[in-house]
């Protein structure tokens, strides 16, 4: 089945009737908008991944808690179908998200200040022949509405990858999540007590292997995630009135703004289709990446320098956006931890 870009249909529901979690999972999943990525092949061809980011990018345009869980759901789905070996039930996984829309989880944030995402706040040991997991995720984006996770986590000091069902034993969701922006996320706190893992639930791949998987994956989420904030930013640029918009100097450098966005997102889109990724390329991606930062900043900036107070105090929605748009610096890798490590 091959789907065209921009030719999706997003008639069944409205983004005005997502008011929580569930609504927004309904939604996901009547609009088959979690099969995508599997349908159209996206982890073998270019202008299909392209295809994706644009998706992306629109829905986070109609809600921006659209476009995050779509982001977590897809670089997972990727990842299980450009390493088929990562899990013994992977292509179990897949063929559920592709005829039943099951959503996906990424289970990787560890809610600790200044800890990276690949030094698990989670462990897991063997004892009679019995795998057990024990610790916490925190925030994890679809926290209780997922149907499967996938985590990170430490067996005998060494980092490995793991997949849950939401429905086994021992999985339970504490609040976490105290903002207003992507309310509809759901991302809460995953605390795991003797949640007792089956041999084909465990990463099987080798230390190459996983290296270059988890650089596929965390590349791949730093583009989709881009394209969701780039999609938010398509509605705030709308908040500035038409009067103001249809003046030359004004409409020239918003224009500016979104060709930099298009050009960087093209370069990270290329970057990402490449057969193998290796660490050089995680590092251009996560570069495109602060440059993709800092021009959001310079537009948000703009817009509120221009828009005038009056207008602001107006519309709630328009620091909220803004609100929106600052949470992207705190995706991980962020710019600090990343160019600390140079120092």
């Amino acid at each position: 089945m091959y789907i065209k870009k921009n030719k999706m249909d997003h008639s069944k529901v409205l983004d005005s009737q997502i008011k929580d979690k569930n609504d927004l999972k309904h939604y996901l999943k009547i609009n088959k908008l979690l099969s995508l990525s599997i349908i159209i092949q996206a982890h073998k061809n270019t202008d299909q991944l392209l295809c994706l980011s644009d998706t992306i990018r629109t829905q986070a345009s109609l809600e921006p808690s659209l476009g995050i869980a779509l982001t977590m759901h897809h670089h997972i789905v990727l990842v299980l179908a450009k390493f088929p070996d990562i899990f013994e039930n992977a292509q179990e996984i897949l063929k559920k998200v592709l005829n039943d829309e099951y959503l996906i989880a990424s289970a990787f944030a560890e809610g600790k200040a200044g800890v990276n995402i690949f030094n698990p706040s989670s462990s897991i040991d063997i004892k009679d022949n019995i795998i057990r997991l024990n610790g916490s995720k925190k925030p994890c984006t679809l926290s209780s509405i997922a149907d499967y996770y996938v985590m990170s986590t430490v067996l005998n000091g060494k980092l490995t990858l793991i997949n849950l069902s939401a429905k086994q034993e021992g999985i339970s969701i504490q609040p976490f999540w105290n903002l207003e922006i992507f309310k509809y996320c759901d991302s809460n706190e995953l605390v795991f007590n003797n949640v007792i893992i089956s041999e084909h639930q465990y990463c099987h791949l080798n230390n190459d292997e996983l290296s270059l998987c988890l650089i596929y994956g965390l590349s791949l989420f730093n583009y989709l995630v881009v394209s969701a904030y780039i999609g938010i930013s398509g509605i705030f640029i709308k908040m500035v009135p038409e009067s103001l918009r249809s003046l030359t100097g004004i409409k020239m450098k918003l224009i500016e703004f979104q060709k930099i966005n298009d050009v960087l997102l093209l370069q990270m889109n290329s970057i990402c289709s490449k057969e193998r990724l290796l660490e050089d390329d995680l590092s251009c991606i996560l570069n495109l990446r602060y440059l993709v930062e800092n021009n959001l900043q310079q537009m948000k900036n703009y817009i509120l320098d221009n828009i005038g107070g009056i207008e602001i105090m107006k519309n709630p929605i328009i620091l909220n956006l803004n609100n929106h748009l600052e949470m992207l610096k705190y995706h991980p890798t962020g710019r600090f931890q990343y160019y600390n490590q140079f120092v």
